[in-house]
């Protein structure tokens, strides 16, 4: 094997031996079965294999194969085997080549490793002695810049052989003993061959397949011999090193040289950006003092010169920012080594001395001392727009470059016929602003680089500290922090018990806090102030939600405001007396003191502060008239429990979680914390009693809960329920009580934590359904109310309209007149909002458990654990470039694309109730536009749920988007008349050219649209019947609606009176009556008008206009009523149409017949009543005298 011991010197003596090698080939070739003489068994082959070389060898064994192939008795099966102990030989002689040739290095090191240990020692010394290096003041920043490159490459270099030494260093502990079993392992392997090599009977006449597999085997044999030789050299290189403490030496020499240069580089740094300072503020004065001077000498140059000390100031300003930015990007640097170092060497500290109660301690330690993240990633937004900037200045800048004229040529445009003395200077000043500009243009691109490198560093940083805290939280929990609780534990912890009781600590406390109340009285006197404000209001608060319990009691109530306004002052109550802990913990937190007995009294204030809030706001969520009462209407009993032990459980926990916070930050003994657990003991003692007096299965919650749902899972798993939970903190308890304090204190954490969490849900999810049921009992009582105001106004319109014999048509009934189901909308509201709540619940305790518990975080970070790999293209940090990571989909990708899924269904199925009641039902739109928006909502749902879970299980839109463009464009085409009819549809619903309720003619159907859905619309024509007609046609065919925009309609009476009639009178009549009924319009007027001569009428039509057409026939109706009725009063008579038939003969009698018929008439149909004739044969004369009719 390789040693990895003088890399340099390996790849300078392997050259130099592959040199050799290639001169000498075939003509000083070292003979390679020489090593390992065969024994006499062998046979003569042997012996005189035993000269030859690996160029002899391998024409040995090209020969041989070459009659293998050329045999033509010989098979497949055999020139196969040919050419693979072929291939075997050449990998023997290749490995035991490169065995040789590490061999001779490895010995020339043992040889020179004496000498160059003498070397590293006089070097170090002399490294110790040299003084720092210093650089002339005056040397420009360009060639600093230069120099300090070659450093930072050079420090580069350093850091890595650095590493790489570590590297060697914990490998060489083990490498002894990996040479020896890999001796062993080879002397097994060459008995083997040897074996074989003497039980083998090849001679000359033997086949060359034979000879090919001894060859083989002679090979093997002397390729191990050269493995055993360079392992036993490496062996023997080891114990010189060692022997001369090569090792430590080499370390030594390589950490003072890159301390040495890190120093220099930190110099040169400092002196390089303070000749670049100087720089800049001279360039600056000289620009100054040159706009000066030719403000009046030369003015037909003043802008070059201004320009030029525009940017000699922005120059200025932009080394400000670089310098700072270089500082934090060298402390970043810093930092990053610092931490990649410590996490080695804590693993490794780790690793050889186990999880251990010091280990623990220290890992505690380090987890305490960590920076957040947020320290380094608050930086990167900000960062990010500033390099926004910078690129387009530099952008800028490379244009004015290319705007900047060459000298010559503005002298030989601008100033042809000036002297030689202004032509100079001109020349001088457009240089100058060239070098200006081209400085002004490096700086940015160096900001530009700097920038992005911190951002790569805080990247780094932020990965690394993720990186280390996870091992932390993976080893520190489950180490024992103490020894099991016991009295000598107590009397070892005495320090704690008299550091709680001192006066000295809390005369500091008072101490402290009169100093900061002198040192900032305005800021201390608010906050007192405002606290004693709220102390007071409380009471007031108290006595409003009193007030408010009894406005919400009525079951007609249904105003959600003063349910948010009870939980507002619920909360102001809650917050009073925490805030005084917590103000006078930031009091304190503001001082700058040494003192350790008030330094421990903010967290254990901020901790009683937080304890306190949650348990007072959950007193006063079931104090009698709360939330939990008047509100939520919870039940009484339930109640009335929590009340009774809410009292007891606040007055001694909050005691003594101040206490144990208090004792948690004394640092006096961090090996004793017997009297802190015995106050955490207590503390869940308390929470024992509390939970199982809650839900004590015979009358606890439980109890309630099976008695208002009867469920019979309930009722057998309540036992068990509050076992599990009255087992929580009994394991807390005894987790502390057998030495394992910390982990039970973390575990309590994170319990808290989720358990507020879930209570805070729960409100939540209490105050959701009672914003429902109040939303359905107001939609309710509007709902009764419009109902009973259209049955008045219907009984009321019925009573006008109604007339004897007279019958109004019965209207169709269309889909707006179909309410919303109220019950199915909010049981729709309820069902989505508890798997809203159910999903947020998941992903809150699942985020609240993950960094405590590794096996939670393996199930989303572990290889072990990933279900299948995707590919996803990044973009990397260090190049810019986009490059694809494969990345794991996990058991928790799976999990929660299985949230994801099922919210989407229930989101699908209930948002139409939710849209239903919050918004639409507050709209003026019909039902067909409230179906529309809930499907859209849905379809909505469906491809948002779809693109999230997709993506959450690894698969991305740019990966599927094929498949689904295949699937759009194949449904489309097959399935286009659907698809047009769905697209219409929403057309339709949207740009409205037709409505529920509309009359409408289309393909000579004409009715009322009843009904609309997304694939088609229903028509219901006059005699009830239902066309369902496809929504492509109202889009692509031509469509008559009557009511569009304008309901307005005219109706037509056509009345014709009998010749002689008094026509004024008669369109008076006409004109009187349209005017006097109610239902026909004053704007447009009515109109009457005499149309024409009939052939036995005169013409009359009477044109009106009605405000809709749901009056229409009853208007027309009593119209016609009203004309007949006038007419025949004012003595006009109606004409009907009339033939005269005159006979000129006809059989006998029947004279007398038509005289008989003739008397019944009273008119003749023009208008005139002639006197009947009194006998038939006058009638008869009549009749026969009329020349109109033929025989």
């Amino acid at each position: 094997m390789t040693s990895d011991i003088h890399f340099s010197r390996l790849i300078t003596w392997r050259s130099f031996s592959f040199l050799v090698l290639g001169l000498t080939l075939g003509l000083v070739q070292p003979t390679i079965l020489h090593a390992q003489p065969a024994p006499e068994s062998v046979g003569e082959k042997a012996e005189t294999a035993t000269k030859q070389t690996p160029s002899d060898v391998l024409a040995e064994v090209d020969e041989l194969v070459s009659q293998v192939t050329a045999n033509p008795d010989a098979d497949d099966a055999t020139k196969t085997k040919a050419e693979e102990l072929k291939k075997e030989i050449q990998r023997s002689l290749d490995v035991w080549r490169q065995k040789w040739e590490l061999t001779g290095i490895t010995q020339q090191d043992i040889k020179t490793t004496p000498t160059e240990a003498q070397k590293m020692k006089a070097e170090t010394e002399q490294l110790r002695n040299e003084p720092p290096k210093q650089w002339n003041p005056s040397t420009p920043a360009t060639e600093l810049e230069q120099e300090l490159e070659a450093l930072k490459t050079k420090l580069q270099a350093l850091q890595e052989e650095s590493t790489k030494l570590a590297t060697q260093a914990e490998k060489r502990n083990t490498r002894r003993q990996e040479i020896q079993e890999q001796l062993d392992k080879l002397t097994a392997e060459e008995a083997t061959v040897t074996t074989t090599l003497q039980a083998s009977q090849v001679n000359e006449s033997s086949p060359p397949l034979e000879k090919l597999q001894q060859l083989n085997n002679q090979t093997m044999r002397v390729r191990i011999g050269q493995q055993r030789k360079a392992l036993e050299t490496e062996l023997q290189q080891l114990e010189v090193q060692q022997s001369v403490d090569w090792t430590r030496l080499k370390t030594e020499l390589t950490e003072l040289q890159l301390s040495k240069v890190q120093e220099n580089v930190r110099l040169l740094t400092d002196e390089y950006q303070k000749a670049r300072k100087r720089e800049a503020a001279r360039a600056v004065k000289e620009a100054e003092q040159q706009n000066q001077e030719f403000v009046k000498a030369y003015p037909e140059l003043q802008s070059i010169v201004t320009q030029n000390q525009e940017w000699a100031i922005k120059n200025q300003e932009l080394i400000g920012s670089l310098t700072k930015a270089e500082n934090s990007l060298t402390a970043n640097n810093a930092n990053l080594t610092e931490l990649d170092l410590q996490y080695q060497r804590v693993s490794r500290l780790v690793e050889q001395v186990g999880h251990t109660g010091p280990i623990g301690i220290m890992l505690r330690n380090l987890k305490s001392e960590m920076k957040g993240d947020e320290d380094y990633a608050a930086g990167i937004p900000k960062r990010n727009e500033t390099l926004a900037d910078v690129q387009l200045k530099i952008f800028q800048l490379e244009e004015q470059k290319s705007t900047i004229v060459q000298p010559d040529l503005f002298v030989q445009n601008y100033l042809p016929n000036e002297d030689a003395e202004k032509q100079q200077i001109a020349i001088d000043a457009i240089r100058k602003q060239r070098e200006t500009l081209k400085t002004l243009s490096h700086n940015y691109n160096q900001f530009y680089d700097t920038l992005y490198k911190l951002n790569v560093i805080d990247k780094k940083l932020i990965a690394k500290q993720q990186e280390f805290t996870s091992y932390i939280n993976e080893r520190v929990l489950w180490i024992r922090s103490s020894p099991i609780l016991s009295l000598q534990e107590l009397k070892a912890d005495d320090k704690s018990f008299h550091w709680l009781f001192s006066l000295d600590g809390w005369q500091q406390v008072w101490t402290q806090s009169l100093n900061r109340v002198r040192q900032a009285p305005l800021q201390s006197v608010s906050i007192i102030l405002l606290w004693s404000l709220l102390l007071i209001l409380g009471a007031r608060w108290r006595r409003q939600l009193a007030e408010i319990s009894k406005q919400v009691t009525p079951n007609a109530f249904y105003k959600f405001y003063p349910t948010v306004k009870a939980t507002i002052l619920s909360l102001l109550i809650a917050i009073v007396w925490p805030l005084f802990f917590w103000g006078w913990a930031w009091q304190l937190d503001q001082q700058s003191y040494q003192e350790s007995f008030p330094q421990t009294l903010i967290p254990a204030l901020n901790l009683v502060g937080n304890w306190f809030f949650a348990i007072e706001f959950i007193r006063l969520l079931f104090r009698s008239k709360g939330l939990a009462d008047s509100h939520f209407q919870w039940n009484f009993s339930s109640m009335l429990t929590v009340r009774r032990n809410i009292r007891w459980l606040m007055m001694l926990s909050v005691p003594l979680v101040f206490l144990g916070g208090l004792l948690q930050g004394n640092e006096i003994d961090e090996a004793h914390d017997a009297w802190e657990r015995v106050a955490y003991i207590l503390f869940q003692c308390c929470l024992t009693i509390f939970l199982f007096n809650i839900f004590r299965p015979s009358s606890g919650l439980f109890q309630t809960i099976v008695d208002y749902k009867q469920n019979a899972w309930m009722d057998r798993l309540r036992g068990l329920t509050c076992l599990l939970l009255v087992s929580i903190p009994v394991t807390l308890i005894a987790f502390s009580f057998l030495g394992f304090h910390y982990t039970a204190f973390q575990l309590n954490s994170v319990l808290g934590t989720t358990a507020w969490f879930l209570i805070a849900l729960f409100v939540v999810r209490a105050l959701a359904h009672r914003w429902i049921m109040l939303g359905y009992r107001r939609l309710s009582i509007l709902r009764s109310q419009q109902k009973r105001e259209q049955q008045k106004e219907a009984e009321k319109q019925a009573q006008e309209n109604t007339e004897p014999g007279a019958m109004a048509e019965a209207p169709i009934k269309l889909e707006e007149e179909r309410p919303i189901d109220l019950r199915f909308s909010s049981h729709q509201i309820r069902r989505l909002l508890n798997a809203t709540l159910w999903t947020v619940a998941f992903l809150g305790v699942w985020l609240i458990w993950h960094d405590m518990m590794p096996a939670l975080s393996a199930l989303d970070s572990s290889e072990r654990f990933a279900v299948w790999h995707t590919t996803n293209q990044v973009t990397d940090p260090e190049t810019n470039n986009t490059i694809d990571v494969i990345e794991p989909v996990t058991i928790f990708d799976l999990a929660l694309g299985l949230a994801v899924a099922l919210l989407t269904v229930a989101a699908t199925r209930n948002i139409p109730g939710l849209l239903e009641m919050t918004i639409l039902e507050q709209l003026p739109i019909d039902a067909s536009v409230r179906y529309a928006v809930t499907t859209i909502a849905r379809y909505v749902c469906i491809l948002l749920g779809g693109i999230v879970g997709f993506q959450v299980v690894g698969v991305a839109w740019s990966q599927v988007q094929w498949m689904a463009t295949a699937l759009t464009f194949g449904l489309a085409f097959g399935l286009q008349e659907i698809f047009a009819n769905f697209i219409s549809g929403i057309i339709l619903l949207f740009e409205r050219p037709i409505r529920v309720g509309d009359i409408v003619t289309i393909d000579s159907v004409s009715g009322i649209v009843s009904r609309i859905r997304m694939r088609a619309t229903t028509i219901t024509d006059w005699d009830r019947k239902e066309y369902v007609v496809p929504n492509k046609e109202f889009i692509t065919g031509r469509l008559l609606n009557w009511t569009l925009s304008d309901p307005v309609n005219r109706i037509v009476i056509e009345v014709g009176v009998a010749y002689g009639s008094d026509l004024e009178k008669a369109t008076g009549i006409l004109k009187r009556l349209a005017v006097d009924h109610p239902e026909i319009l004053e704007d447009p007027p009515p109109v009457v008008t005499f149309d024409r001569f009939g052939d036995s009428t005169l013409n009359l039509i009477m044109r009106a206009y009605l405000p809709s057409l749901e009056n229409r026939l009853m208007t027309i109706h009593q119209l016609h009523m009203q004309i007949n009725s006038e007419f025949n009063a004012a003595g006009i008579e109606i004409a009907f149409p009339q033939r005269d038939l005159h006979i000129r003969s006809m059989p006998p009698g029947f004279g007398q017949q038509a005289s008989d018929n003739s008397k019944s008439h009273e008119g003749n149909g023009n208008g005139h009543n002639p006197k009947p004739p009194t006998e038939p044969q006058e009638a008869f004369a009549n009749t026969a005298a009329d020349p109109g009719v033929d025989d």
